[in-house]
């Protein structure tokens, strides 16, 4: 599936430091996954054991990143 990410998104990684392969890997491989109103949650464990949490969405057969979020609260989303 092609990825193609959102201004925003670009925004998010680049102030959160993260890496384009690691926003890629968290879509194609996921820890958790979730869907919620047409919306896909992909959820990956980075080595800092902080939980990257990509939002996407299906969009003519691509995947569109929508955002990036970086969290240390594992147990509140794993």
């Amino acid at each position: 599936m092609k990825i193609q990410f959102t201004f925003h998104a670009l925004q998010r990684m680049e102030e959160r430091q993260i890496f384009l392969q690691e926003v890629i890997r968290a879509v194609r491989f996921p820890d958790k996954k979730k869907k919620r109103e047409g919306t896909n949650i992909s959820l990956k464990i980075r080595r800092n054991r902080k939980l990257l949490i990509t939002i996407w969405k299906n969009v003519n057969g691509k995947c569109r990143i929508i955002t990036v979020i970086e969290t240390s609260k594992l147990k509140k989303y794993l």
